[in-house]
């Protein structure tokens, strides 16, 4: 949650622009950690791998050219 709010203010401090989709992502993360924790039957920690994984993938293809 802490990164969250960090970019927020980065980019309203640097760009003056709101980044809504900052909460997009926040949620799609925790989907993927819930998805791992919840449906497949991971420990929590380990359940987090994969909501780490795909924001990985996410990100590189929204920002790839």
């Amino acid at each position: 949650m802490p990164m969250v709010a960090a970019g927020l203010a980065l980019m309203l401090g640097v760009a003056r622009l709101i980044n809504f989709a900052h909460g997009e992502f926040f949620m799609l993360g925790a989907y993927a950690v819930w998805l791992g924790y919840s449906e497949l039957g991971l420990p929590y920690a380990v359940g987090r791998a994969p909501g780490a994984a795909v924001m990985v993938v996410f990100g590189a293809s929204i920002s790839a050219p």
